[in-house]
């Protein structure tokens, strides 16, 4: 019998070079159904369709069911997914409301959870300097507001395996990220599999620094425009007017235009701290 194994990241865990890791390599015993790097718009994969699932309105989860569990019952080889959106809010919807719809597709199959944990403070400043540009609307102007937001609750690790356990979930592992960066890790370590390789990461999707000074990533001159029309318009023009401006904006990509305080206060870091501190000792 088969068995699924669920990486869902979270993002800033080296996911992107897991996910390049599994896609460009063959191996015995793993078969992979994630995310391939670089994202395609018409991905029409089965972790594709599992995760537009727990986004969808309307659902069918016993035909979705029904063909995970004939996978899962085919060989009796490891089905890896992975997907780090499931621990993103979107469409409205939180990491938490995705992950209740992913736990009843998974009734009757052997599966496992796979999480990584980085460092909170370097996981924290690499995703405010990754999604710097995108914050802006919602009035999150510095980290220390973005460490408090809903965007980082996801590096509570206690409370987020908490959460997965609430949720259902069980067979839950955990991954240090400096041993999986540093390649420590081999197949066999982490999916029981007689694949005595190690797992040789690329690292991809690093934080821009220049000169000790930390920038936003993904900066063009379209972004740089609309937050600073925001900052001057955004309480008097129509948000239907500002969308229609800003479509008219010029793309341009540019580098190390936006320099930004990354320093996190010691107290907003303290929890991330002592829940990181707790959960590396349950990793394997």
């Amino acid at each position: 019998m088969g068995k699924l194994v669920i990486h869902l990241g979270p993002p800033k865990t080296a996911t992107t070079s897991f996910q390049r890791f599994f896609s460009t390599n063959k191996i015995n015993g793993i078969i992979y159904h994630g995310v391939h790097q670089p994202r395609v718009t018409s991905d029409t994969s089965l972790c594709a369709e599992i995760y537009n699932f727990t986004t969808s309105i309307i659902r069918d989860d016993e035909q979705l069911k029904n063909r995970i569990e004939r996978l899962s019952f085919d060989d009796n080889c490891i089905h890896l997914f992975s997907e780090e959106m499931f621990l993103v809010g979107s469409r409205g919807l939180t990491w938490v409301d995705k992950l209740k719809q992913l736990r009843p597709v998974l009734e009757n199959v052997q599966y496992e959870i796979l999480i990584v944990i980085r460092n909170p403070e370097d996981a924290i400043r690499s995703l405010y300097q990754e999604i710097f540009f995108r914050v802006q609307d919602s009035g999150i102007n510095d980290i220390n507001t973005f460490a408090k937001s809903v965007h980082s609750e996801i590096y509570m690790y206690d409370l987020f395996v908490d959460k997965l356990e609430e949720l259902g979930f069980e067979n839950i592992k955990i991954l240090d990220y400096m041993k999986l960066i540093n390649n420590i890790y081999s197949l066999e370590e982490i999916f029981n599999v007689p694949v005595d390789i190690p797992l040789r990461l690329n690292l991809s999707n690093q934080s821009k620094r220049k000169n000790q000074t930390y920038y936003a990533n993904n900066a063009d001159l379209r972004m740089i425009l609309r937050s600073k029309m925001l900052k001057c318009f955004g309480s008097i023009l129509p948000s239907a007017l500002n969308r229609k401006i800003y479509n008219y904006l010029p793309r341009m990509k540019l580098n190390h235009v936006k320099p930004l305080d990354v320093n996190i206060e010691s107290e907003v870091l303290k929890p991330f701290d002592y829940s990181y501190a707790e959960i590396l000792s349950k990793a394997i």
